[in-house]
């Protein structure tokens, strides 16, 4: 009947046939576009890393917004990899959060050992009410950002596994973090609109998300919270004495005459006095990220820390799982990593 219909339409069977013909076509175009697209969205990106990370936030992110709250999630996660959840505080909207956080991913892939690791899954959060902490200074050396039992409900909607949460916010404030080397921890971190394109702000993150995986601040002097307990001298880059130092550092030095100098790299690394706040203490690099206070000019963790940072993230955040045997000394110096050579692992909900 319907086709009696459209031939009295045509009012030619040629002209019918031709529609007939039209349709047919469109709909294979169409089908070579849909299969092409689901072709080519499996084929892997390949390019340098800087490249890589400016694609991370355009096309490979599923969006949802749930409850006033939208969630970026990868398309595609390394099920090992290392995970870093952003959660946006004070922006006025998602796409100037999402602008913010692309910033600071490219500059996290310019530098060693982020930059050569392939495995790194970006989360975000970003709430409708954009406020989620607040500013304070009583007790305080300098003004830093404080959050509540709110940041940690919100976070934990997302059940990720070994995972460092940057709060990244438009506040002024001190950016800081917690301290420890395989825990899931946070980095509060200060980017005001006018500090968008101040490369000096994005090495103050590098040197926060550093913190999160172990490493010690290496300025002579640090300020601290009232009341809080001295820093500690913790390796890989802070060494309580010089014959300690030697033990941790290993062939990174060698003897020239009376001169420790670096054997494998143009930096030298020697022992270099003061580091955690402690004019005492000996750091095996005379400027890094990890020394921005007095060097702002570093631009690499130096070869000690980054060497450190590439194995963590290689036996720990990573497809392949390792044997103790790959790396006996390093598994011994910091039992935490243990816990990579097996299957177990812990949510954001247990550990915080």
């Amino acid at each position: 009947m319907l086709g009696r219909l459209l031939k009295k339409i045509f009012r030619t069977e040629e002209r019918f046939n031709r529609f007939i013909i039209f349709i047919l076509a469109l709909l294979a175009v169409f089908a070579l576009m849909w299969l092409a697209s689901r072709v080519f969205k499996n084929v892997p990106f390949i390019s340098t890393p800087e490249e890589n990370s400016d694609k991370w936030l355009d096309d490979t992110f599923n969006w949802q917004n749930l409850d006033k709250t939208i969630y970026a999630v990868p398309e595609n996660i390394y099920p090992r990899g290392f995970n870093l959840l952003f959660v946006a505080d004070d922006f006025l909207s998602f796409d100037e959060f999402k602008v913010s956080v692309k910033k600071i991913v490219a500059e996290m892939k310019k530098v060693e050992p982020w930059k050569s690791h392939s495995e790194i899954n970006i989360f975000m959060i970003y709430q409708n009410d954009p406020i989620l902490c607040e500013v304070k200074e009583e007790k305080m050396y300098a003004p830093m950002l404080k959050c509540g039992k709110d940041l940690i409900k919100l976070v934990q909607t997302l059940p990720l596994i070994k995972v460092k949460v940057i709060v990244v916010s438009r506040e002024q404030f001190v950016s800081w973090s917690n301290t420890s080397r395989l825990e899931n921890t946070f980095v509060f971190y200060s980017l005001p609109a006018n500090k968008e394109e101040d490369a000096f702000n994005y090495k103050i993150f590098l040197h926060e998300l550093a913190m999160g995986f172990g490493l010690r601040e290496e300025m002579r002097s640090i300020m601290a919270e009232s009341g809080s307990a001295p820093a500690r001298p913790e390796g890989p880059n802070c060494a309580p004495t010089v014959d300690i130092a030697k033990d941790w550092w290993g062939d990174f030095v060698r003897r020239a005459d009376s001169t420790l100098v670096f054997s494998r790299a143009k930096n030298d690394v020697g022992f270099y006095f003061g580091c955690a706040g402690n004019q005492d203490y000996i750091r095996p690099t005379q400027k890094s990220l990890m020394n921005i206070q007095d060097f702002p000019d570093a631009e690499t963790y130096g070869p000690v820390s980054e060497d450190y940072l590439k194995k963590v993230l290689q036996y720990c955040f990573s497809g392949k799982i390792y044997d103790k045997k790959t790396d006996s000394i390093f598994f011994e110096q910091y039992k935490e990593f243990k816990a990579c050579l097996g299957e177990e692992q812990t949510s954001l909900s247990d550990s915080i």
